[in-house]
């Protein structure tokens, strides 16, 4: 019959050919069609299911052909074209209209397999040669032109010039646009069913914190504007909004409000809509579960200090760590054993959550030995709950030996965690440098100034770290500041070195 005759099915049982239908003859009304009878109408065939009478008041004006398995007769559907002032997705400004279609930039329904001719005759189509893109809007989108099937020929706006598409079986998504201005066309073949996921970055949300909402879509347009809307709107600030897609994906985020009542967790999803706040859901989340934290969060206290001993008359710095105590808060501090302190009690303010103090120990003239205290927190008075404790600090008792006046005197500090740093003076002359070697002579007394907090200094009999293998005649060995006196006991070789960092060391040789 035609070019797509591979697409026929031939019947040979009971077939006629009735040739053309038309309403305006008598045969229209009056004549009989059987089974199997073929007939032609408009540009389709049809072939009769059911013999019956037709009644059919007018034949209706086709601008898409429904069937996909043959030609129309005569060859390519023909569109005519023309250009006026209009306003569409793009803005206002000249767009296409097309005879038979309504609307500016008609969104048309090209059916694969068929040929469209685009009658670009009307002179109002002068500057505005029609052309094919899978993106919309075309090289103004982004895009690429289309050209699978597509025939152009004249100049667009005058006599005999078209656009023509035989639209492949296989072909994808098109719209038709403007080569020469920007958003005056619109959809060709419709992209298929748009779909829409939305995925939360997590299915749990503390109060007072933000989840981020992902959505992906399927043949959604580029600057498309969404719509979502949470449930349970009471525990939101803000329980709606939009979101635009960008090459099928769009974000938003959600937070919950962090109140005060106690309401244990509590679930929500949120909703996607078309159109507006209020338009068609398309799609809705998995329930997700706010968290309550308006519960009062724990409040910790810490205590430390810069040593685990001081001297009598030597100050002792007490260092205080909070979590969830607000500034300016007044703390108390106490301690054990107050019959060595002149003063035994104080208070001290708690600022981004620190707080320190010092304790200082008597320096009485009594030799009773080593004693121990512990220094307690409280809260409310200096007679309030205790809610930290540190315990155990020595008191070094100064007053049992005379002061012995030391042979040589060395400074010592440190370079972080890798070096300490000693000057003064040995048996050969000045000292002055990082981890230096020392000499001096049996029966010498050496005093060590230490101010190198964190990093305890030991005179050792061996280069190890820890607290062990220490050299005998030392006074104070370990202290991270004040003195530590060494009366050398006997030749040979000894070591300085830092209890936490094997870097920070030195050789003495006696």
């Amino acid at each position: 019959i035609d070019s797509t005759l591979v697409k026929w099915k031939l019947t040979n049982e009971g077939v006629q050919w009735t040739g053309e239908f038309s309403d305006l003859t008598p045969d229209s009304s009056v004549r009989r069609y059987k089974l199997g009878d073929l007939v032609k109408y408009g540009p389709s065939v049809y072939k009769c299911i059911e013999g019956h009478v037709p009644e059919i008041p007018e034949v209706p004006v086709y601008g898409v052909y429904t069937s996909t398995s043959i030609t129309p007769f005569g060859g390519a559907i023909i569109y005519q074209v023309s250009v006026a002032e209009g306003s569409n997705l793009y803005g206002t400004g000249n767009k296409y209209y097309i005879q038979g279609q309504s609307g500016v930039s008609p969104a048309l329904s090209l059916v694969r397999g068929l040929t469209y001719k685009f009658d670009q005759s009307s002179a109002s189509n002068d500057t505005h040669q029609l052309r094919f893109s899978t993106t919309p809007n075309g090289t103004w989108g982004g895009g690429e032109e289309y050209i699978v099937g597509v025939t152009k020929v004249g100049t667009a706006g005058t006599a005999g010039a078209y656009t023509q598409i035989t639209v492949a079986d296989d072909a994808p998504a098109l719209y038709y646009y403007c080569v020469n201005h920007s958003g005056m066309g619109g959809t060709a073949i419709p992209p298929g069913a748009s779909t829409y996921a939305i995925t939360p970055a997590a299915n749990t949300i503390d109060e007072g914190s933000s989840l981020t909402i992902n959505v992906t879509t399927a043949n959604v347009l580029n600057g498309t504007i969404l719509y979502w809307s949470a449930s349970n709107a009471g525990d939101f600030a803000a329980s709606t909004g939009t979101v635009a897609i960008t090459n099928n994906t769009g974000s938003f985020t959600i937070t919950p409000i962090a109140d005060v009542t106690t309401e244990t967790a509590e679930t929500f999803n949120v909703q996607i809509r078309t159109e507006s706040a209020s338009g068609t859901v398309v799609g809705t989340s998995a329930n997700i579960t706010i968290i309550d934290t308006s519960q009062a969060p724990a409040v910790t206290y810490a205590v430390s200090s810069t040593a685990d001993n001081v001297d009598e008359g030597s100050s002792l710095t007490i260092n205080v760590a909070t979590a969830n105590v607000a500034d300016a808060t007044t703390l108390y501090w106490t301690v054990t054993n107050s019959s060595d302190f002149t003063t035994s009690e104080g208070n001290f303010t708690i600022t981004s959550g620190a707080g320190s103090f010092t304790v200082t120990p008597d320096a009485d003239t009594t030799t009773e030995g080593t004693e121990n205290f512990d220094v307690q927190i409280r809260t409310g008075s200096a007679s309030g709950t205790i809610v930290s404790t540190l315990g155990n600090i020595t008191i070094n008792d100064t007053s049992q030996d005379p002061v012995v006046t030391a042979d040589y005197t060395i400074n010592v500090t440190n370079v972080g965690a890798s070096a300490y740093t000693l000057s003064g003076t040995d048996r050969n002359g000045a000292v002055s440098g990082d981890n230096v070697d020392l000499t001096f002579n049996d029966g010498d007394i050496v005093d060590f100034v230490i101010n190198a907090a964190g990093h305890p200094f030991y005179v050792k009999t061996q280069q190890s770290t820890g607290s062990g293998d220490v050299a005998p005649g030392v006074l104070n060995n370990g202290a991270q500041t004040g003195t530590i006196q060494w009366e050398v006991d006997g030749a040979g070789t000894y070591y300085y070195i830092c209890e936490f960092h094997a870097a920070m060391f030195g050789t003495i040789t006696v």
